[in-house]
């Protein structure tokens, strides 16, 4: 009996264990940004929302309250991008947060951009052979994570 209830309690852990470090979507990631008030723009082919016409797609922005509303109405999602007033502690902690990996960055008017591969996002593009799943802007004050990158601008 003693042995039943250890191999219970065990695999119980790894079970538990494996649902946190298990991959997830980008919209459960989004939801982590609630705290700093975001605006948050998705971009898609076609929409019953209101939107901006992009020529190609549509944007529709929303808050963090109404962003499974919004996705839930948006069809061929391309991607999420959620702008916020932050500092670059805000940064690094969006990347521990994620365990992402930094592909590549680049400094423009003092702007730094940096590609990412998060194993915990599932989403991803290739970016001259390596997959990238997050990026990350900071200019002056200003935090925009795109999923799976950022569209529109910084």
């Amino acid at each position: 009996m003693k042995r039943f209830l250890f191999v219970s309690v065990l695999l119980i852990v790894i079970l538990g264990v494996m649902l946190y470090f298990v991959p997830h979507t980008m919209q459960d990631d989004v939801s982590s940004f609630a705290r700093y008030n975001p605006s948050i723009n998705v971009y898609c082919r076609k929409t019953t929302l209101a939107y901006i016409d992009l020529g190609l797609g549509c944007q529709v922005t929303c808050s963090s309250d109404n962003l499974k509303h919004t996705l839930a109405n948006c069809a061929d999602v391309d991607g999420v991008s959620v702008t916020f007033t932050g500092t670059v502690a805000d940064v690094q902690t969006t990347v521990n947060r994620l365990m992402a990996n930094k592909v590549s960055s680049q400094q423009l008017n003092g702007i730094t951009v940096a590609c990412y591969y998060s194993p915990l996002i599932r989403e991803r593009v290739l970016i001259d052979g390596k997959p990238v799943n997050v990026q990350i802007a900071y200019n002056n004050g200003t935090v925009t994570v795109g999923y799976p990158l950022i569209l529109g601008g910084y």
